[in-house]
């Protein structure tokens, strides 16, 4: 879906309604929260996608200004040979666990 040029200078195309009129969301409701509801495979992904490409197109960059969370999240720097360790040792803990569980239950349903 290509985005109809020079229609609306102030706002974004990120499709048609259900009567195939052009639906335009104005820039100045970017830098608020946006809800979806739709049912699965109508197109929310999409529509998000749609929306923050064209708005990355027109110089709006979207940033979390309040608390930095990227840059905290940036600067955490995590070992990938600990990542890896603590994901094996937490799968084998759980499927130890399961194994007694399934042993315990099964051998008390045996008697």
């Amino acid at each position: 879906m290509q985005s109809p040029s020079n229609s609306n200078i102030n706002g974004i195309f990120p499709g048609t309604t259900s009567n195939n009129d052009k639906f335009f969301l104005p820039l100045e409701f970017l830098p608020y929260h946006f809800t979806f509801y739709q049912v699965t495979g109508s197109g929310k992904t999409r529509l998000a996608m749609k929306l923050a490409i064209e708005a990355e197109n027109r110089g709006i960059k979207a940033a979390d200004r309040e608390r930095g969370l990227f840059s905290k999240l940036k600067s955490m720097p995590i070992s990938p040979w600990k990542d890896f360790i603590g994901r094996i040792l937490g799968l084998l803990v759980f499927s130890f666990l399961a194994v007694i569980m399934v042993g315990l239950i099964g051998t008390s349903k045996m008697k």
